[in-house]
């Protein structure tokens, strides 16, 4: 408690304006790990993608197609630029009620930044599929999706991380 509210003196001191939107962020993590132990393994949302094993760039790319597909209501996935040997490089935006048009605040979350980050590869695709697997279900989930636009980039380097499948 004296940490927590050194922490406020301090953004109070340096004219930081904040909220606390979750007061106890550690009981929520507990409930969300024992909830998701009992279901989680074993269970795929997609017959085609395993998320309890590395995935290539192409099974990746399959992936997020079907997401998008599926769940257009509260995804998009779009190409914002080409590798140099040609891949696409995708952003995913989850929200709710998802338009052509940005309309709330942006939190951004990359991953595959260096060819031989698989494991935050894997973390992005596994955020992205409790995101959009059940988000009315999740309290957590559905505030978030209510307030923000989330625009998630799996692999920034394509080209990278499928060199290092070879």
């Amino acid at each position: 408690l004296e940490k927590k509210e050194s922490f406020r003196q301090a953004l109070r001191e340096a004219n930081v304006d904040y909220d606390t939107m979750i007061s106890d962020v550690g009981r929520i993590i507990k409930r969300h790990i024992i909830n998701k132990r009992s279901m989680f393994f074993g269970k795929r949302e997609s017959a085609s993608y395993d998320y309890l094993q590395y995935n290539d760039w192409e099974t990746i790319e399959k992936e997020l197609k079907r997401i998008a597909s599926e769940r257009s209501d509260i995804a998009k996935l779009e190409a914002i630029g080409t590798t140099y040997e040609g891949r696409s490089v995708y952003v995913l935006r989850v929200t709710k009620d998802i338009t052509d048009s940005i309309t709330k605040p942006v939190v951004l979350i990359d991953a595959g930044i260096h060819a031989r980050e698989w494991v935050s590869v894997s973390t992005i695709m596994y955020i992205i599929n409790e995101v959009v697997a059940n988000p009315s279900d999740d309290i957590l989930i559905k505030g978030f999706l209510d307030s923000f636009d989330f625009v998630f980039m799996p692999v920034l380097n394509p080209d990278g991380y499928s060199y290092t499948w070879t």
